[in-house]
């Protein structure tokens, strides 16, 4: 996994100065043992093209068949926007059977 990290870190320079901050900030892992997990924080005004722009790159690099890459800001977009549908059908539901029980 290093020597991937390495390879984005040398194509996007800024992707290095934070790696290298955030290396600096952590503490290693117990037992020199490699991170299962990689974090990419991005900026708050960053888009779906850019958040994919990453994820592809991110696929590109690592070869890994098992290599599983979950947007946090576009699953909450998703879900809020699913949630807007649920709402609409509960509605509609509800009234329906209101108005069956009336009779």
């Amino acid at each position: 996994m290093k020597h991937i990290i390495d390879r984005v870190s040398l194509t996007f320079p800024e992707l290095g100065e934070i790696r290298e901050r955030v290396i600096l900030s952590n503490p290693p892992s117990i037992h020199g043992l490699l991170k299962e997990a990689l974090f990419v924080k991005m900026n708050e005004k960053s888009t779906r093209l850019d958040r994919k722009q990453i994820s592809n790159i991110l696929y590109s690099v690592i070869e890994d068949s098992s290599l599983i890459i979950m947007d946090a800001v576009n699953l909450e977009e998703d879900t809020a926007r699913n949630m807007k549908i649920i709402d609409f059908f509960s509605a509609c539901t509800s009234t329906i059977c209101f108005v069956l029980g009336a009779f």
